[in-house]
């Protein structure tokens, strides 16, 4: 089966490191409730509102950047992960894909409906940042929790 969209099964190693430092680094700034001074960085910026006076444009700011990071790092890692060959990619294993992939959607899409209807204020903004990442962490999920079902269905 030859799938042009994936990556190269090399990919998925490197995917899995960057993830997990990207999940890593994610809790710790979610779970430290502050703004670490250690992460602070001159950023070039393309465009912030300002609640008082003049919006920015193209400009450089001191900023935290942990979060950023963090967010590069997960939906690098995820892609890689989640979009490179498998040592074996065959028919089946492409089915598996492509249905983890239309399942992943489907339910992050039905937690964003949830969400829209249920949740407001800053918790609302929480889970729709959070919502930048679902998909690809629901397919990983999905499609390695399948890989292993049906390898040890083959094992037994």
């Amino acid at each position: 089966m030859n799938s042009s969209f994936l990556l190269p099964h090399r990919f998925k190693q490197i995917g899995w490191i960057l993830l997990s430092i990207g999940i890593l680094a994610g809790l710790y700034w979610l779970l430290i409730d502050s703004e670490p001074t250690w992460s602070n960085s001159k950023v070039f910026v393309i465009y912030e509102d300002q609640p008082i006076g003049k919006d920015l444009w193209f400009t450089f700011q001191e900023n935290t950047i942990l979060d950023e990071v963090a967010s590069v790092l997960l939906i690098v890692g995820g892609w890689l992960v989640a979009f490179s060959r498998e040592t074996v990619e065959d028919e089946f294993i492409a089915r598996i894909r492509l249905d983890c992939l239309a399942w992943a959607i489907h339910i992050n899409y039905l937690v964003l409906l949830i969400t829209i209807a249920f949740i407001y204020g800053m918790t609302f903004f929480y889970v729709m940042v959070f919502n930048m990442f679902t998909p690809l962490l629901f397919f990983i999920i999905r499609f390695r929790w399948l890989i292993w079902k049906h390898s040890n269905k083959i094992e037994a």
